[in-house]
C-alpha cells in the first residue's frame, strides 16, 4: 500500500472541501489488509504513522479504525474488484439528496467515470443498518441520504476521480435546477 499517495488523497479531499472538519473516511484494501482513516481523524493533517489497519474479518491491527468501518468491510467483502473506498461529505452532493434531488449524469466525463449513481436512505452514521444497506448496492458511486457519498475504485485515484466527477455532476444538476424554475 502506498502511504504516500493515502496521504496525498486525505490532503486533496480536505483541501478541496470534500471533508470538513473530522468528517469522511478513505480505505485501501491490499489483500486481507485494510489501511483505513482513524476515528476523528482531520484528513488534511493525516500523517503516515497515523493510518489504522484492520484485516478483513474485523481484527483492529494498529491505531483506531473510522467509526464507518464497518461500511468499509461490508463492501471489501462483498465487491472483490473494489480496492479503495472514499466517503466525503462533499456540499453539493449532500445537498442534493437533503432535497430529495437525484444527481443527474450531464457531460462525457460524468458517463466514463460514474455510469450509474445508487442512492440509500438515511441511516444514523456509523450504523450497521447504513453499512449492510450501501453494501447491498452494485454502484461504485453511492449517494448517501442527507450525508455523504461514497465512491468504490479498482484503487485511490479511481476513486478520487469519481469523487471529484460526482461532485461537478452534482453542481451542474443544482444550475440546471436554478436555471429551468
Amino acid at each position: 500500500m502506498n502511504k504516500s499517495l493515502f496521504i496525498e488523497i486525505c490532503k486533496r479531499l480536505y483541501d478541496r472541501k470534500y471533508v470538513v472538519g473530522s468528517g469522511g473516511n478513505v480505505s485501501v484494501r491490499d489483500k486481507n489488509i485494510v489501511y483505513l482513516t482513524p476515528t476523528g481523524s482531520i484528513l488534511g493533517f493525516l500523517k503516515e504513522d497515523d493510518i489504522a489497519i484492520m484485516d478483513l474479518d474485523g481484527n483492529i491491527i494498529k491505531g483506531n479504525p473510522t467509526s464507518e468501518r464497518n461500511l468499509h468491510l461490508m463492501i471489501y467483502r462483498k465487491r472483490k474488484d473494489v480496492n479503495a473506498i472514499i466517503h466525503t461529505h462533499s456540499i453539493v452532493s449532500t445537498f442534493l439528496s437533503i432535497i430529495d434531488k437525484e444527481i443527474e449524469i450531464l457531460t462525457a466525463d460524468g458517463k466514463v467515470f460514474l455510469k450509474k449513481i445508487g442512492y440509500v436512505d438515511y441511516y444514523e452514521a456509523g450504523s450497521v443498518k447504513l453499512a449492510e444497506e450501501t453494501a447491498k448496492r452494485d454502484e461504485d458511486v453511492i449517494i448517501l441520504k442527507n450525508h455523504g457519498v461514497v465512491c468504490l475504485g479498482k484503487d485511490l485515484i479511481d476513486a478520487y476521480v469519481k469523487v471529484e466527477t460526482l461532485e461537478e455532476q452534482a453542481k451542474l444538476t443544482l444550475l440546471k435546477l436554478l436555471v429551468n424554475k
